[in-house]
């Protein structure tokens, strides 16, 4: 299996690392790719050949000057707006949200299924990661 970075449409606009040793077993694979300009418009591209099922739960692409695992121009964006406090999602949210279900490794935590939207949902964040944000973002102000 390969996974590539792409960022433009020759064949040296991407980087590729290649994954040997699959299992039948869950298996988390960190890769980090540097690309060489700005691109709006990059892609990743997961390619296996052979037979058998592959299964891939998650992907993410996290900039590698993010802070606390939040991206660095979200951060900086929200401590822009000069916020005095966050919340979680919507009421909904919280009254079935079962905290259990949003600790230890995000890749290992266990989707659950959102009847509003009426998708597979995975909690990825806890509330250690939501308190994080809100002390990176949210204005120490005492007053109005």
């Amino acid at each position: 299996m390969s996974v590539s970075l792409v960022w433009g449409t020759g064949a040296a606009d991407r980087q590729t690392v290649t994954i040997s040793k699959l299992t039948p077993a869950f298996a988390t694979f960190p890769l980090a790719f540097k690309c060489p300009v700005d691109a709006a418009d990059g892609k990743i591209e997961i390619t296996a050949t052979g037979s058998g099922a592959l299964r891939i739960g998650a992907v993410s692409l996290m900039p590698s000057d993010n802070i606390q695992g939040w991206r660095r121009e979200v951060i900086e964006v929200l401590k822009s707006f000069a916020i005095g406090s966050l919340s979680l999602a919507g009421r909904e949210l919280r009254v079935r949200h079962e905290w259990r279900d949003a600790i230890g490794d995000p890749d290992l935590r266990p989707p659950t299924w959102d009847p509003v939207w009426r998708v597979s949902a995975v909690k990825r964040c806890r509330y250690d990661e939501f308190m994080a944000l809100c002390r990176l973002t949210v204005s120490n102000r005492t007053s109005p």
